[in-house]
């Protein structure tokens, strides 16, 4: 949670925020973490009352309670909008990535939390759900994706698949497409191309794409 307060006469910036930490996956856990920010092309701005996911670092000769934040460096987002807080619960969570790339044909509770942390923008629920995964159009099985990007961020679509085209695609409930021409656009996915998918997951045996 944060709070807002202009100041004058700092040499780090005009802008000072108070911090009342929740969740602390590194670092050393504080009552109160003190931020300050210029108002220059590189500083930032917080909505007070809003929760925020950070990833920072220290400042040198900095004090140990205080951080140094703007655009041109850390990560500072909404917690709501958050597209990396998976990411980092496979870092700090070690029971959670214990649990990460499952045998199974479905997602259990940990896979699940795991890809709707990558996936904020979406309502659908991954719990026990069975997910295709592709690279582009290539298939993918989901320890091949885990294997390759479990801590790294990605352009993703996410494709909720109809009753239809659940059923043709053999109970695939939705594909997840990394690094496609198709991921992050804001036109809705081509029939053709969700006619593909289906196709794909459809000729794969059983499980295949979710070992």
């Amino acid at each position: 949670m944060v709070s807002r307060q202009l100041v004058h006469g700092q040499p780090y910036g005009p802008l000072r925020f108070e911090v009342e930490p929740g969740t602390v996956w590194k670092g050393a856990a504080a009552a109160r973490v003190v931020i300050y920010s210029d108002q220059s092309s590189c500083g930032t701005d917080f909505e007070p009352g809003e929760e925020y996911l950070f990833i920072l670092s220290g400042y040198p000769g900095f004090r140990s309670d205080s951080l140094v934040l703007g655009r041109c460096s850390g990560y500072h987002v909404p917690m709501h909008r958050a597209d990396v807080l998976g990411l980092v619960k496979a870092l700090y969570v070690p029971a959670l990535r214990a649990n990460l790339g499952a045998a199974g044909p479905r997602l259990n509770a940990s896979e699940a939390e795991y890809f709707a942390g990558i996936l904020p923008d979406t309502d659908f629920d991954f719990t026990n759900q069975q997910l295709g995964f592709f690279l582009d159009r290539q298939p993918m099985t989901k320890q091949q994706y885990l294997d390759r990007f479990l801590t790294v961020r990605v352009l993703h679509e996410l494709v909720v698949f109809t009753p239809q085209e659940r059923a043709a695609a053999g109970g695939y409930a939705a594909a997840l497409v990394s690094w496609s021409k198709m991921a992050g656009r804001r036109k809705p996915i081509s029939p053709k191309f969700r006619r593909r998918l289906v196709r794909r997951l459809a000729k794969a045996q059983p499980g295949q794409h979710l070992r």
